[in-house]
């Protein structure tokens, strides 16, 4: 194996797929990150069984050949490196990097017992904007749980029909819920669906795909689902994200969400986020002290904020 690559793109794919390289002592391998080329593709892929990323880089490639190296390591060494073009060659377990009058020697392992990444494209998929996805995902992430008692409350709830997709996320003390509109997307599915996504790959699909404002595929599997960035110079796909998905039934949610109300407050959402900010300062719990904070909220006319703590000091927002 023998190619040429810029550090800037080499640096970018490794600072976001290092993430998902499982931390497995009883699988040497998932500590690796896979190196492969083909024609004129650099191809990455990491795992930890539970989700994997794969991906495309394109580059000046000599001789095609794979190699699986240490991922914090080798992406620590590619960070650390000038702007520059990176020649790597690969014998055997050897791969061989050089920049700018640099060279070092990683030793890596065989790619054998690197698992297969689960990729799956060949459903139809959904198509969507990648940046209102990801700002909708973000938005209810916060609400999951972190207990394993209830499994199916520790993920974000998506619930896919041919006009709108409702993404949900509860602890069973907070509830949050966005309703995207799919009218205006390129493609939408045919069948309604309901999924669990885990909680870590949420937050993975954000970091991935987060940064681009492009059109994005979902393939959905009855067990897992693959999201696919498209690139921007040939028909390839970029990036390829793949993960699991959470068995079991999600909560009721809507049955617990009050229909009707009796009282109605409209007030400035900047000024009243600020007047929480402060209110803050005075509901965190005292280091000093293992005892419960008591708070309090009332709301009055225009609003009434008071939140107390014992043993510390009282704030009022009138």
């Amino acid at each position: 194996m023998k190619t040429k690559i810029l550090q800037e793109k080499l640096n970018e794919c490794l600072l976001n797929i290092e993430r998902v390289v499982g931390k497995d002592t009883t699988l040497p391998i998932l500590n690796n990150i896979l190196l492969k080329t083909e024609k004129n593709l650099l191809t990455l892929s990491a795992t930890n069984l539970e989700t994997g990323v794969v991906w495309k880089i394109l580059s000046k490639n000599e001789k095609d050949g794979n190699i699986a190296l240490p991922a914090q390591a080798f992406a620590n060494f590619i960070n650390s490196l000038p702007n520059k073009s990176i020649e790597i060659t690969v014998d055997g377990f050897l791969a061989t990097i050089s920049c700018e009058g640099r060279k070092s020697v990683f030793k890596g392992l065989a790619t054998d017992e690197f698992p297969a990444l689960p990729i799956n494209t060949e459903n139809e998929p959904l198509i969507i904007n990648s940046k209102v996805f990801c700002e909708s995902l973000s938005q209810v992430v916060s609400f999951t749980s972190i207990s394993s008692i209830k499994p199916e409350i520790t993920g974000v709830y998506l619930v896919i029909s041919k006009e709108f997709m409702k993404i949900v996320a509860t602890d069973s003390f907070r509830l949050g819920e966005k309703t995207l509109n799919l009218s205006s997307t390129e493609k939408t599915i045919k069948d309604a669906r309901a999924i669990i996504l885990p909680q870590r790959a949420v937050r993975e699909i954000v970091a991935l795909f987060g940064a681009y404002n492009k059109d994005i595929k979902i393939y959905f599997t009855p067990n897992q689902i693959t999201i696919e960035l498209m690139m921007e110079e040939i028909q390839q796909p970029k990036i390829q994200f793949v993960t699991q998905l959470i068995e079991g039934e999600f909560p009721d949610y809507e049955a617990i969400i009050p229909t009707k109300s009796s009282l109605a407050a409209v007030f400035s959402k900047k000024e009243f986020i600020n007047h929480i900010k402060s209110a803050s300062l005075f509901s965190t719990k005292c280091k000093f002290y293992k005892s419960r904070t008591q708070r309090y909220m009332y709301l009055w006319s225009r609003y009434w904020l008071e939140w107390s703590l014992l043993l510390f000091g009282d704030h009022y927002t009138i």
